[in-house]
């Protein structure tokens, strides 16, 4: 083969040439070489529940983190109140690699003492300076629990009503039970 005739198929392979993007025959499955090519090409899909998925796991974590904030500024705030810490020191003098109270056996807390403690927490516990202003009065029953080794449900009972009804309205917006 010349010279010439090597620059005419070329040039006729130039002219021959289609655009990538229009006249593209991939789609139909022209010019593959296996049927198998043009059949996989075709099962692509996108997931509907995919952003469900994965939203609510990044959501879950963003709960999760903001829970954790809640309770360490809650169990931060008994430490530092001195009605709180004095009612807690009656019941044990061991701390934590923290520095919290810890009780570490049930120990018995009476009716007056469970309630000043809730009490304290929720009319005095400012979030504002930390960006949060709003917090379920649940997670105070959940530090209570935690640091008397009390049940949930006989923490709630020695609770006054004013507060029972707190509760029950704070899980009543979560969970719509009533």
């Amino acid at each position: 083969m010349t010279l010439d005739e090597e620059e005419n198929d070329n040039f006729q392979e130039i002219l021959h040439r289609e655009d990538k993007i229009f006249n593209n025959k991939y789609l139909s499955g022209d010019g593959l070489t296996d049927t198998e090519d043009y059949e996989f090409s075709k099962k692509i899909s996108v997931s509907t529940d995919y952003s469900d998925n994965y939203l609510k796991d990044l959501y879950d974590y963003e709960d999760e983190l903001e829970s954790k904030f809640i309770l360490d500024s809650i169990f931060s705030f008994i430490q530092s109140n001195t009605k709180t810490s004095h009612i807690l020191r009656s019941k044990s003098n061991e701390l934590d690699e923290e520095g919290r109270i810890v009780i570490t056996s049930k120990s018995k807390f009476s009716k007056d003492e469970l309630n000043t403690i809730f009490n304290e927490i929720y009319d005095n516990l400012d979030l504002k300076d930390k960006k949060l202003i709003f917090f379920s009065p649940i997670y105070i029953i959940e530090v209570i629990a935690h640091i008397s080794k009390l049940e949930y449900k006989k923490i709630f009972d020695s609770l006054d009503t004013e507060i029972q009804s707190i509760l029950i309205s704070e899980l009543n917006k979560k969970y719509k039970f009533l």
